[in-house]
């Protein structure tokens, strides 16, 4: 519609513009936010595996510790080892000497039964000391390779790991503090533009407003109406309560779409451009006290610019005051 000085002030953009850049930066938005989600679970995610791989770290620290604490300690195995060889030293020496002796005193020589039990000591000796040196020897085995598998664990795994999460847990963050900025500034500049529309928004539908709120009025006492800002009713609002159109019944929108009209046709009468009012066939769904209501906002409407009703139904149109026409055969 043409607007007048009084009534609106002239933009630079467009309400279809303001509305896409809208919609554009509402959906960019959703994508940020949607994908601010999706880095913090990422962050939460490498936190776990974090926690995890320290865990994982732990337990098998202490599994060596306490490995190492139930082998004892090298200096405990060398002690060992050292009294072993000392006994097995004295077993050499003490058979030594038992063959200098035996060599002394060939004569006063032991029987038998004496030389086997000292043979079967220096036996039992010697094999004592090489099953401990045995012993010894695998514990040591184990030790290595429990300390080489452990190390390899712990140093490959684990730290790798952890570094790696640690680090890629560093760069999400960043990439989250990033994002975060990036939504509240569209935050922002989205809050302008819904300034920018609420009041270009207003400032055109204001006028048609001012003009059809005594039409609706008369046919719904005390109701208000939004609408849109290609002038297309959004809700009604009744005794407190929004009432969408899809809610309303048949007859209810098609009296709404009327009222638009007429506050249309009366804003253009009002600027100077009066134009006819054609209803073809309307008011199909009013009842008796709505289609009364509905006249006397006709009624009122060709007052200030022409009504046109086209209608089949002459009984129930017949207390609409004005002039009524018909069509009768035409010869040439």
């Amino acid at each position: 519609h043409d607007a007048s000085a009084s009534d609106a002030t002239p933009t630079t953009e467009s309400i279809e513009e303001i509305e896409a850049k809208r919609a554009d930066l509402a959906a960019r938005l959703r994508a940020g936010e949607q994908k601010l989600a999706s880095l913090k679970a990422i962050c939460d995610r490498f936190r776990d595996v974090d926690i995890k791989r320290t865990a994982e770290r732990d337990a098998k620290r202490e599994q060596r510790h306490l490995i190492a604490s139930e082998l004892g300690s090298d200096q405990e195995w060398a002690e060992r080892a050292a009294a072993l060889k000392d006994a097995h030293q004295a077993a050499d020496t003490a058979l030594a000497e038992c063959v200098r002796e035996a060599t002394s005193w060939r004569d006063v020589a032991p029987d038998a039964t004496t030389l086997a039990r000292l043979q079967a000591e220096d036996v039992a000796a010697s094999d004592h000391a090489t099953q401990t040196a045995k012993r010894l020897h695998d514990r040591e085995l184990t030790i290595r390779q429990l300390e080489t598998e452990l190390r390899a664990q712990f140093d490959d795994d684990v730290e790798a790991a952890a570094s790696e999460a640690e680090e890629r847990l560093q760069e999400a963050e960043k990439l989250a503090a990033d994002m975060e900025a990036e939504v509240a500034a569209l935050r922002l500049l989205l809050q302008y533009f819904n300034e920018v529309f609420q009041n270009d928004h207003s400032r055109i539908v204001r006028p048609v407003m001012n003009r059809l709120t005594p039409y609706l009025r008369a046919v719904f006492p005390q109701a208000e109406m939004e609408l849109s800002a290609a002038f297309e009713p959004i809700r009604l609002k009744r005794n407190g309560a929004d009432e969408g159109l899809d809610k309303l019944s048949d007859g209810a929108r098609e009296q709404i779409s009327i009222i638009v009209r007429l506050g249309l046709g009366r804003l253009l009468s009002d600027r100077g451009a009066a134009a006819p009012l054609i209803l073809d066939d309307a008011l199909v769904y009013a009842d008796d006290r709505r289609i009364e209501a509905m006249f006397g906002a006709l009624q009122e409407a060709a007052t200030h610019h022409q009504v046109i009703v086209l209608t089949c139904r002459e009984r129930t149109f017949a207390n609409l005051a004005g002039h009524a026409l018909s069509i009768t055969p035409w010869t040439p």
